[in-house]
Order: structure tokens, then sequence, then C-alpha cells
């Protein structure tokens, strides 16, 4: 499995909804990725655990890709309950590189979330 930088990720979401929000579920639903980036927050998310990653603003520093102007996607990874001990190691600005399953993409909310996440080494 390719590890992918968060960041690059969530352009290529960013570029696909553009064409078709709907499609980017459909595509993407039950595909594995591995993510590398920094923890954003970590929170409660029913009986699971909620790890966003912090996906950088437009012009901090980073490349430009050409076409590159919409609006950036936010990457959440959900981790199950028996993740407890890990998830509670996780502090903001952490690298970290999770791995996970495509579950949806919230246009709206221009949020896609990983389930059943795991971190690799």
């Amino acid at each position: 499995m390719t590890v992918k930088d968060v960041y690059v990720f969530s352009r290529e979401i960013a570029r696909e909804a553009k064409g078709n929000a709907v499609a980017v579920t459909a595509r993407h639903k039950g595909r594995h990725y591995a993510l590398r980036g920094r923890v954003d927050y970590v929170q409660e998310d029913g009986q699971d655990y909620n790890v966003s990653f912090d996906i950088p603003e437009q012009g901090s520093g980073l490349l430009q890709v050409p076409g590159d102007n919409e609006p950036r996607v936010g990457v959440a990874c959900l981790f199950k309950p028996n993740q407890l001990a890990n998830v509670l190691t996780f502090r903001k600005g952490d690298k970290v590189t999770f791995k996970g399953q495509f579950l949806r993409y919230d246009d709206f909310k221009r949020v896609l979330w990983l389930q059943n996440c795991v971190q690799t080494r």
C-alpha cells in the first residue's frame, strides 16, 4: 500500500469533488489508504474516536499545482474503541501515518472520513 501525503490526497479529492461530489464516495468507498501528515485534533465521535489531520492552508510555502485552486478538503480518521490507548497518545502537531478505509465524503462540510483506522510506523 502506498503512503500518500495527506495534503496531496486532500487536493486530489478537492479536484474530484469539483467535477462531481457524489462520485467521490462512489469512486473511493471501501478502498484502503495510508496517509501521512500531522494531527490537528482528537475528539469522540459516537463510539469511535475522530482524529483529524492538519491540512495546511494554501500559500503556506507549499507547492502550487496548476489548476489547484479548490478549497481544501479536511481528512479525518475514525478509530474504533479498541484503539483508545493509542488515540490517547496523539498530540496536536504529531507526525503520524494512519491507514484506513474510505467511508464517505461530505461536500457540505468538505470533509472525508476513513474508518477502521490504525497507526502505522
